[in-house]
């Protein structure tokens, strides 16, 4: 079994916040500066999508704009708690959360 310390869950704690400073920085300087869109395959998937829904539509076929949206996840919202959720419930190597029958 794995086991943290103080002083590896001090780490981590500082880790994690420096990660969340760095991913807000990037979001806000360098995410602004460049238009991103969809691939190709997610514009073609999306049309499929569309027409699937409504069959008589005609669906925009260019590229959308995407926005960099991952510090609106839950993921990532909850990583400044990861040391504390380890202090609660010891490392995520220690049980599976797949649904046994």
């Amino acid at each position: 079994m794995r086991l943290h310390t103080e002083v590896t869950l001090s780490i981590f704690r500082t880790a994690t916040g420096q990660m969340c400073e760095a991913m807000r920085t990037f979001s806000d300087t360098t995410c602004g500066r460049h238009t991103t869109r969809e691939l190709e395959k997610e514009a073609e998937a999306r049309v499929r999508q569309d027409t699937r829904k409504n069959p008589n539509a005609q669906p925009d076929r260019r590229r959308k704009i995407v926005k960099f949206n991952t510090l609106n996840t839950y993921k990532y919202h909850a990583l400044p708690y990861y040391p504390d959720y380890v202090v609660r419930s010891a490392t995520t190597d220690n049980y599976t959360t797949q649904v046994v029958s």
